[in-house]
């Protein structure tokens, strides 16, 4: 029984079509396991000697995005139920049973081998990220058990008399015995007291740098210019991301309500408000756009309020046109609202 993974690979590989060869015309169930909970289960009858079992790769996918999982054990097992082994303790029937470790990914890659892309890639499509300073940006990738996951960052800083200098500065992180997605955060403040600490007598000011874990290599850029705002969702790995929006706002606000008439006197009940951000995207790159897109389309984005009461929110009205030629700048317009009914006022 082949799913179309060999040991650890993604989702997107999955196979769509599964044939389990039977000879005696018995039904087979078929058992989709995650983390050793079960997801999907069917009876299936055979046709010439084959029972052909579809779509684990939609399966497995709206599992894990439903359930926000990146990356686990996967199982999946054509059962015999009519074949006990000859065993006195046999008394589960037969079982041909396949495993591997999945990473989520809603999109393929142009590597043969996923594991290659594993690891030399962070888990997004971005080679690079510009980020506010004072804000923070999630980056994610994944490890197998046993590897040290630690890594570096080499950082560009300016210190008081303007010259700017680079330093290595560690990015350790415990080592997980077992295969593992690990997250971490960057932001400009944490990089700058580290940087002092090396400077004390100045107030170094870190501009950007690179981040290395493995064979993975990613940049970031700071910048002083404020966000319009700033959103978190999960990307096409389903790991957890920023997103900083550069652009100019709308907001509007409808209402509605119901009249009645009393003693010739009318009045409105029933009333309610509602209100959308419409949001139109500085000009962005190719490579941006197509990531705008995938938190236009994730599963889960909120609006980030600080320190830590981030609220969910709902995306519509979507205009995305995407254009790789050179001549041609690409905006994006989008309007959200939040979730919950409540209009919040965020205090600085």
């Amino acid at each position: 029984m082949n799913i179309g993974i060999d040991g650890i690979g993604f989702t997107s590989l999955l196979s769509n079509r599964i044939v389990v060869n039977t000879d005696d015309g018995y039904p087979i169930q078929m058992v989709v396991k995650m983390n050793s909970f079960k997801i999907y289960e069917s009876t299936l009858y055979p046709l010439d000697g084959k029972v052909i079992f579809y779509d684990l790769v939609v399966i497995v996918q709206e599992y894990m995005r439903n359930n926000l999982l990146s990356a686990g054990e996967l199982s999946v097992s054509a059962v015999f139920p009519h074949i006990i082994p000859f065993s006195e303790r046999a008394i589960e029937p037969y079982a041909e049973t396949v495993t591997a470790f999945v990473v989520y990914s809603s999109i393929r890659t142009s590597y043969e081998d996923d594991m290659e892309f594993l690891l030399s890639h962070f888990l997004t499509t971005r080679s690079y990220y510009t980020i506010p300073r004072g804000k923070s940006q999630m980056f994610s990738f994944f490890e197998k058990g046993g590897v040290d996951p630690s890594g570096y960052i080499d950082v560009s800083f300016m210190l008081d008399d303007g010259s700017v200098s680079t330093t290595r500065l560690t990015n350790r992180i415990t080592m997980s015995s077992t295969n593992k997605i690990y997250n971490f955060g960057i932001d400009s403040n944490t990089l700058d007291t580290r940087v002092k600490s090396l400077y004390p007598n100045n107030t170094p000011k870190v501009l950007g740098g690179t981040i290395v874990h493995g064979s993975r290599v990613i940049d970031f850029f700071f910048t002083d210019d404020e966000p319009l705002e700033s959103f978190g969702f999960y990307n096409a790995f389903n790991v957890w991301e920023n997103y900083h929006v550069y652009g100019v706002s709308n907001i509007k606000t409808s209402f509605t309500q119901k009249e009645a008439i009393c003693a010739g006197v009318s009045s409105y009940y029933n009333q309610s408000a509602s209100r959308v951000v419409e949001i139109k995207t500085v000009p962005l790159s190719y490579e941006e756009t197509l990531w705008v897109n995938e938190f236009l389309g994730s599963k889960r984005i909120v609006k980030v309020i600080p320190p830590d009461d981030d609220r969910d929110i709902l995306i519509s009205d979507v205009t995305s046109e995407i254009s790789d030629s050179d001549k041609e700048t690409i905006s994006i317009k989008f309007s959200w609202k939040y979730a919950d009914p409540f209009v919040w006022k965020i205090y600085h």
